[in-house]
Order: structure tokens, then sequence, then C-alpha cells
């Protein structure tokens, strides 16, 4: 009898695992739709490439695109899969990464913070969505395979201008 009621367990465990797992990626999608909802707003897009690490200068980008171009960026954005949890050995971080803000109402840039994304071209690539001051997702660049190129082409740029980031030589 007690087999019994292990193997019965055994069968419930995975499928209540897989709820919970449903349950939380439901909720991340409902905050992407809530975000999504929001970016109907979105009139255009600043970007800056900043450093944490003054040896290793960011590009010289600092670009402000009007919407439909900076809602592409903000969809492609949404579109990337969240970081998963967990320890990794990624590559170099150089330090350099972009500051996004995707502004409402004028289209030069001047208006209402929409959303605010931050990306790291280097070491596991890497990313944070906030809203409202929070933070509301934490995603990957490293799986999609156009992203880089998506968003150079949107403001304008060679890709090489941003991706992938290389430190200066000395």
């Amino acid at each position: 009898m007690l087999s019994c009621r292990m193997g019965s367990w055994v069968g419930v465990a995975p499928a209540l695992l897989w709820l919970l797992v449903a349950g939380c990626s439901q909720s991340d999608d409902s905050i992407k739709t809530d975000l999504r909802s929001q970016l109907t707003s979105v009139s255009a897009l600043s970007v800056v490439g900043t450093t944490a690490i003054p040896s290793n200068p960011a590009p010289s980008v600092q670009v402000t695109i009007p919407d439909p171009a900076a809602l592409d960026v903000a969809s492609a954005i949404l579109d990337l899969p969240a970081m998963p949890p967990g320890t990794y050995n990624c590559p170099a971080d150089f330090g350099v990464s972009y500051f996004l803000l995707f502004t409402g109402g004028d289209p030069n840039g001047g208006g209402e913070t929409v959303m605010i994304a931050h990306l790291d071209p280097t070491g596991c690539q890497q990313g944070d969505i906030s809203s409202d001051g929070q933070q509301v997702d934490h995603f990957w660049t490293a799986t999609s395979s156009d992203f880089w190129s998506r968003l150079a082409s949107d403001l304008g740029l060679p890709e090489a201008d941003l991706y992938p980031y290389q430190p200066p030589t000395q």
C-alpha cells in the first residue's frame, strides 16, 4: 500500500511543478502584456553608451529616435527571454552597457518616462527593464541571434558600433 501511494505522488509531483512553473510564466507574460499596453504611448527612444570601467570607454552612442523605430526596439526587448536563474560562466564583461529611455509625448525624447532598459553587450549579455522605478524583467540578449542587428538598424547605426564591444587596445 505504501509503494502505491508513493507511486501516485511521483505522478502528481511533476504535474504540480508544471502548474507552478506555468503560473510563474503567466505572471511574467501578464507583466509584459501590461508593459506592452503602455508602450502605445512611446514616442521616442534615447540611447546612451556608458561604462563602469574608465579604461574601457563606451562606444560613442548618443541617439534619440522617434516612433515607430522606438516602438520596434521596445517590442524587441519585450520579446527577449527571461534570464534563467542560476550561476553562469560568462565571457569577459568589459563594463560597457547601453541605457535606453523610452518616453511618451515629446518625439524628441523630452516626454514622460514609459520604460527604461539597460543592455550589456558583453559578459552574459543580460539586461533589465524597469517601469515606475521598479525592475520588471531581467532578460537575456545572447539567446536572440538578430537582437543587436535589429537594435542597430532601428538606431540608424552600423551593428559594429554597438556589438560586439571590444575594449581599446593599448
